[in-house]
């Protein structure tokens, strides 16, 4: 389905005398899907104006108006939900771990940071399978990066204090390689795939 907002930024465009071409180029630099522009497009009746303006049109105020009414208050409210069960979840778990290996905190430390990646690879699924498709739904994966990230603060912290407390063991440059790994790819990450 077509967003209205999308229908109408396109009509008040062509009202102002822009070409279908120039609303297009604007749209889809502004994230919009090619697609779902031209599906757009065939919705709207109104033909373009014949003297299109020279100056270039900026679809910031309908995609800024787009992305913040994307979601509804109530998968607002019901991420932040999903992110406090996962946060209790996952607090609960670590404790029952942090229990069972109390002696052998390596041990403790590597699984740990198994979790952390697990989280991590949850939300990009999350990110990359559904979100990807309908970005409606990338709000389902914000939990679990919120969720990964505490994880992995909370990591740094144990790795930190074991360092300064014990003399390292062989596992400890395990779970700082995995620490360095999940920050590289969270890095490249942002930096490629999460727009503005």
């Amino acid at each position: 389905m077509i967003d209205n907002n999308l229908l109408e930024y396109i009509r008040l465009a062509q009202q102002q005398g822009h070409t279908k071409e120039m609303i297009k180029q604007s749209l889809v630099a502004n994230g919009w899907q090619g697609d779902m522009v031209e599906e757009a497009f065939g919705m709207v009746h109104q033909p373009v104006g014949a003297s299109a303006a020279q100056s270039t049109i900026s679809a910031q105020p309908i995609i800024r108006h787009y992305k913040s009414s994307i979601n509804s208050p109530l998968s607002v409210l019901l991420a932040i939900v999903l992110a406090v069960a996962l946060f209790t979840l996952t607090n609960k778990v670590i404790t029952d771990i942090s229990d069972f290996y109390v002696y052998n905190i390596t041990a403790n430390l590597i699984v740990n940071g198994v979790i952390v990646l697990t989280f991590l690879l949850l939300a990009f699924t999350l990110h990359f399978t559904i979100g990807e498709k309908n970005e409606k739904y990338l709000i389902l994966s914000r939990p679990y990066y919120l969720i990964s990230g505490w994880l992995l603060i909370r990591l740094l912290y144990e790795v930190s204090k074991y360092l300064l407390n014990q003399d390292t063991a062989y596992g400890v440059y395990v779970v700082l390689i995995l620490i360095i790994a999940v920050l590289t790819g969270m890095v490249v990450f942002v930096q490629k795939f999460i727009k503005k």
